[in-house]
């Protein structure tokens, strides 16, 4: 979605800012039989898939229901109509209430896990750490062709402060005091960012 509303003009370009991940839980009884220690998401879904094993989607077109049709794309496997696949519609913090109390298995970033899941007693992460689930977070300045009632320069210096090794900084500690690990990593990169282009 970003890629295409810049290639339609509405940013003037893309900066790194950080990246977390997505992680899958489920239920500590773990129907699916999914090895502990798993690393690999597609093997992960379809185990899920082959025991007919419940989950839920977000199913709103949100960043984290897309990355989720992709990781069930990359697994080869539609789950559409399945009747172990419920589309809920509702946001992560719901879902993840729903799935622990019915025992189901669902995706969600791992900042909102970490933050929440004390309130999950009944789920636990049954896949994690692989390249097909990390989400990047990139800043997105508007065009004035597009906006033009917005202040680019403005927009050009809090890029600059995002990406700024202070918040860069900020970002790399997040989270490590209350959670064990930061929510994100950073990730700016050295990028030129014009005056005001």
């Amino acid at each position: 979605a970003e890629d295409a509303a810049l290639r339609a003009g509405f940013g003037s370009g893309a900066w790194d800012l950080m990246y977390n991940d997505f992680v899958l839980v489920g239920p500590p009884a773990d129907p699916a039989a999914i090895d502990s220690g798993c690393a690999d998401v597609t093997a992960a879904l379809r185990k899920i898939a082959a025991t007919k094993s419940a989950f839920y989607s977000r199913a709103d077109l949100s960043g984290t229901h897309q990355k989720e049709v992709a990781l069930w794309q990359a697994a080869g496997i539609d789950p559409g109509d399945a009747e172990w696949y419920a589309a809920t519609g509702l946001g992560t913090v719901k879902v993840l209430a729903k799935a622990d109390k019915d025992g189901a298995y669902t995706i969600a970033d791992r900042a909102t896990w970490l933050t929440y899941r004390k309130d999950y007693p009944h789920l636990r992460i049954a896949c994690q750490h692989d390249r097909l689930m990390l989400n990047y977070i990139r800043v997105i300045p508007g065009t004035p062709a597009k906006h033009p009632h917005i202040n680019y320069g403005l927009a050009l210096a809090f890029v600059r402060y995002l990406t700024s090794p202070e918040v860069q900084q900020m970002i790399r500690v997040s989270g490590v005091d209350k959670f064990g690990e930061p929510l994100y990593i950073p990730n700016a990169k050295h990028q030129r960012i014009a005056a005001e282009e």
